[in-house]
């Protein structure tokens, strides 16, 4: 996800969009994997 997250230039709307998640899930699992905001 760190990685995905960079590709995306830190957009985590678009990254959850790309990845068929909500945001907020997305926010969940990076907050749960230590990525900060």
């Amino acid at each position: 996800l760190a990685h995905a997250l960079r590709v995306f230039n830190g957009s985590r709307s678009e990254l959850a969009r790309e990845l068929g998640l909500s945001e907020r899930t997305l926010y969940r699992r990076l907050r749960a994997l230590g990525i900060p905001r």
